[in-house]
């Protein structure tokens, strides 16, 4: 069951990133979107907590498995954390730091964004759009097109008036076997909600949890671990200048 939630966290991860720009008609889509889009790109210090839940089908309340998350930007540098992993994405070099499997492993810089995306691509991926509007929030309801390769038949974002992001539904189109048993089936159509906490805004990293040095010593010619994380395993798959 951990490779199922961990295969849709990612993939509700990418995709939280590019639907969240889509809008409530072809009239007022493109304004809706730069309204959301702007609240996060003027966003320099931040940071914002985040809860995954997978639910046992689309109407269930069953929860199978559940994650929380930290998103931080301190300038530029990007801190996650999901589960028991952690992520820094620094000005050169991409950090993922597995504390369940003892492995630091260091890359070139990755897109680490709380929103990504092209709206024309995003678009193209929708069959219908349709918004109810509330006193205090907005629900948009994105209905994928069969053809896609997305794994979702709808996803349902939750904005506020204000136009933060506050909770995104991802109803998955296929059906997965929640028995855990190889004797036994019980499929369901999988509900992964994304809930957005408080947005902190001007945070400042007090805490050092950006830091590298937390975990390793990056040099030009060598790269060491922390010896708080000496009995880690160290992958280095930055690519070399010559």
């Amino acid at each position: 069951m951990n490779k199922i939630i961990f295969g849709i966290v990612l993939a509700g991860l990418m995709a939280s990133g590019f639907v969240a720009p889509l809008s409530l008609s072809a009239m007022t889509g493109t304004a809706y979107m730069k309204n959301i889009r702007a609240n996060y790109e003027e966003l320099n210090n931040f940071q914002v907590q985040i809860a995954y839940t997978l639910y046992k089908g689309h109407d269930g309340d069953e929860v199978i498995e559940s994650y929380t998350s930290s998103y931080a930007k301190s300038d530029e540098l990007v801190y996650r954390s999901i589960g028991g992993t952690e992520y820094i994405n620094g000005e050169n070099y991409f950090l993922n730091v597995n504390h369940a499997q003892q492995v630091i492993i260091i890359s070139d810089k990755s897109n680490l964004e709380l929103l990504e995306g092209d709206l024309n691509t995003s678009l193209e991926m929708c069959r219908d759009v349709v918004v109810n509007t509330g006193t205090e929030n907005d629900v948009i309801t994105l209905f994928i097109k069969n053809e896609t390769d997305l794994p979702y038949s709808r996803i349902e974002l939750k904005v506020n008036k204000k136009f933060w992001i506050q909770e995104i539904v991802f109803y998955y189109a296929g059906k997965q076997n929640f028995s855990g048993s190889y004797f036994k089936t019980d499929m369901a159509q999988p509900k992964l909600v994304v809930t957005y906490g408080e947005m902190k805004k001007r945070w400042q990293d007090k805490d050092g949890l950006a830091d590298v040095s937390r975990f390793v010593v990056l040099d030009d010619d060598k790269t060491e671990l922390a010896s708080v994380y000496e009995h880690y395993k160290l992958m280095d798959l930055r690519r070399r200048m010559e």
